[in-house]
């Protein structure tokens, strides 16, 4: 609140200037930086990939791009395979540290932990294919994606707290 960044600026300095200097970001913080969906304005900024979605009793039909109020918000359905590197010292230094990834659209997907040396991984995340899975961990997190999306009443903050559960256990 107290920085001098606005979603008007043409760049953001986020992590140049932070608004505590003697804050430690936190890996919850850089999740919720690329999950940003302007939730917190209070609906003064819409993410452009809701451009024509039913929002208020509209039905979506009437929606035009307004630059004053359509951004690109950090955490667009284009974000796929987002991911933020923890170098932690108490690792052997083989490790390398860990790399958190989100396997699919960051907006609704739990960020996984991976390790530096590792040579294998869980199944589901191994399998690669263009058209939908149901074997896959991108395309079952994919389609949780688009219904949270598509039927924000029916799915709230459901599927947003199983992640953060998820995360905040492999964090520990």
């Amino acid at each position: 609140p107290d920085s001098k960044v606005t979603y008007e600026d043409d760049e953001y300095e986020l992590f140049r200037s932070p608004t505590d200097p003697n804050k430690k970001y936190t890996l919850e913080d850089a999740f919720a930086l690329q999950r940003n969906r302007f939730e917190h304005l209070n609906g003064r900024f819409v993410p452009d990939d809701q451009i024509g979605v039913k929002k208020q009793g509209d039905d979506g039909s009437n929606d035009t791009v307004r630059k004053d109020q359509y951004k690109y918000a950090l955490g667009n359905e284009n974000v796929i395979n987002a991911h933020v590197y923890q170098i932690k010292k108490d690792l052997p230094t083989p490790f390398g540290g860990v790399v958190w990834l989100g396997l699919a659209q960051s907006r609704n997907t739990p960020y996984v932990p991976f390790y530096g040396i590792v040579n294998d991984t869980y199944a589901p995340f191994k399998v690669r294919s263009a058209k939908y899975d149901p074997t896959s961990w991108y395309w079952a997190v994919w389609h949780i994606d688009q219904m949270v999306m598509k039927y924000p009443d029916l799915f709230g903050n459901s599927i947003q707290e199983k992640w953060k559960e998820l995360e905040e256990g492999w964090i520990k």
